[in-house]
């Protein structure tokens, strides 16, 4: 296949299959009024957080679990059970007139993120090696970023004809019209085939995986500097989203430009996602790496100094677009160390290790937003740039071990 064919997949390809599945699994049409959704359910703004924070308590918990069954029982089924437990966690929520079921559903939702994420990366890098096209990666995951954020934009212009008052009535088909867009895209992955996986002649056994995933990050040190980086360089674009809002109140934003704002961030966002493989291509893998951890850190500490009704936009913006680099460029650099039989568990022991550091992180950036919004951008800002500092990336660290080269050569074969 020729390099541009990528982009131009048609519908019969896997690849376009699963963008499309993430476009529908990004129809969030209820984003903007689940809050207010939660309150006229009786729900406290501390419950209300406090679900997103047993959110990611779930994640962190489910990652290695979920890793493991990737690797056991193939990453296509995998995949499959997070794209439609992220449905049932809907219908859930429909339903929910108390606290308890609430966190069922938050429960349901931790783990389809756990199911899906890992197993989606490890799917992508294999089909490609089956391809013969491994150094496409940074390509395809950019557009699978850029098919998630084309949902948001979408969901943000859903939401205005589909929620016409603030009553419950709106609000859960909202919640509806997005779980059945859910479940849709679970059905898509089941059209998607599976990837031979295991260059091993016994499958291991689940202790084993994870044994395994924890001697390959201990025994290489370029992916073991490479997962430090991608937990310490996280952006914690989460955090934003939360913050942009009083940032926007404080620095006397108009009001209709609130959504506009962040139907803009989700553009250039997956532009920048989509074009990552360009940027690669022009500097390198490492320069790429160092323009997006190093941009949206100056984004934070320009909205740490200024306040201003609509430079506070262009900085939203700006800031949230050029994080979207740097997922893509993550993918490619620690896949090209891992051997396929335990990718997916390999990646879950990186996936946990973030959503242990953003967990913290969001309670301390949380914690310092109620003192004072401009500190919280500053430490978002500063904490990145020291990791870029602390450890140094170089081209040796992106260069493929011999193990991890002769592994994909024979998945290939």
């Amino acid at each position: 296949m020729r390099r541009g064919a990528l982009s131009r997949a048609s519908f019969g390809d896997p690849l376009a299959r699963l963008y499309l599945a993430t476009f529908l699994l990004s129809l969030t049409i209820y984003s903007p009024i689940l809050v207010l959704f939660y309150t006229g359910r009786g729900l406290s703004l501390f419950q209300i957080l406090a679900l997103e924070a047993f959110n990611s308590a779930v994640i962190l918990m489910a990652e290695v679990p979920s890793g493991v069954l990737g690797d056991r029982i193939g990453l296509k089924k995998t995949m499959f059970l997070g794209y439609a437990l992220q449905g049932v966690w809907i219908v859930i929520l429909i339903f929910s007139h108390s606290y308890p079921l609430f966190l069922l559903g938050y429960a349901m939702l931790g783990m389809a993120i756990a199911l899906r994420s890992g197993a989606t990366e490890a799917w992508i890098y294999e089909f490609l090696v089956e391809r013969g096209q491994p150094q496409l990666m940074t390509r395809a995951q950019g557009a699978l970023w850029s098919w998630g954020l084309a949902g948001r934009i979408a969901s943000a212009l859903l939401s205005v004809i589909v929620v016409r008052s603030a009553t419950d009535g709106y609000f859960v088909l909202a919640l509806a019209l997005s779980a059945a867009s859910f479940f849709l895209a679970a059905v898509l992955i089941t059209t998607i085939r599976d990837v031979r996986q295991h260059e091993v002649e016994e499958q291991p056994a689940s202790l084993t995986l994870v044994a395994d995933g924890v001697k390959l990050l201990r025994s290489n040190p370029k992916l073991r500097r490479i997962a430090i980086l991608t937990v310490l360089t996280d952006p914690m674009q989460y955090a934003l989203l939360f913050l942009y809002q009083p940032y926007f109140e404080a620095a006397g934003t108009p009001l209709p430009l609130f959504g506009i704002a962040a139907a803009a961030g989700a553009g250039v966002g997956a532009l920048s996602a989509r074009w990552a493989h360009r940027l690669e291509g022009r500097v390198g893998m490492r320069r790429a790496f160092l323009v997006a951890v190093i941009a949206p850190s100056l984004v934070y500490l320009l909205m740490a100094g200024f306040e201003h009704p609509y430079l506070a936009v262009a900085l939203y913006v700006a800031g949230f677009g050029l994080m979207q680099l740097r997922e893509p460029l993550v993918a490619t650099m620690r896949n090209i160390h891992i051997q396929s039989y335990n990718r997916a568990t390999a990646l879950s022991l990186i996936s946990m290790g973030v959503g242990a550091w953003t967990l913290g992180g969001k309670l301390l950036v949380g914690w310092i937003a109620d003192q004072s919004l401009s500190y919280a951008f500053l430490v978002l800002g500063v904490v990145p740039l020291l990791g870029l500092a602390l450890f140094r990336l170089s081209d040796v660290h992106l260069t493929a071990s011999q193990a991890s080269t002769s592994a994909s050569a024979q998945t290939s074969s």
